[in-house]
């Protein structure tokens, strides 16, 4: 049985945010459905792609369209970081982590 790739983040995937409430953050607490519209990485010299200026060597940061039902509306959210160990830790409010279930994520069944 062959293994399943690792998921790739890309601009218009659904992830997942961690929300604690906690500013910028101001989202309830919980796990919300959430848009990925840039993705950015720190690029090696001489690329012309942009650098993200709040990271230093974090991969995998995003911006966000955060969904939020109770409130009828979306956030909008910048340089988010991504964590898939500690999304349900209060450690791990104000990032990203895939939704469960996704292939290829360590830790879930292939």
């Amino acid at each position: 049985m062959s293994k399943v790739p690792e998921p790739v983040v890309l601009p218009g995937k659904i992830v997942h945010f961690a929300s604690g409430a906690t500013p910028p953050h101001t989202v309830q607490g919980g796990c919300y459905a959430a848009i990925v519209t840039r993705v950015w990485q720190n690029p090696g010299p001489g690329s012309d792609r942009p650098v993200n200026p709040g990271a230093t060597a974090r991969m995998n940061e995003v911006d966000l369209c955060v969904l939020d039902p109770a409130e009828s509306k979306c956030q909008f959210m910048s340089g988010i970081p991504q964590s898939e160990t500690l999304k349900f830790t209060l450690e791990g409010a104000g990032t990203w982590h895939w939704p469960e279930n996704t292939p290829g994520i360590i830790g879930l069944s292939d």
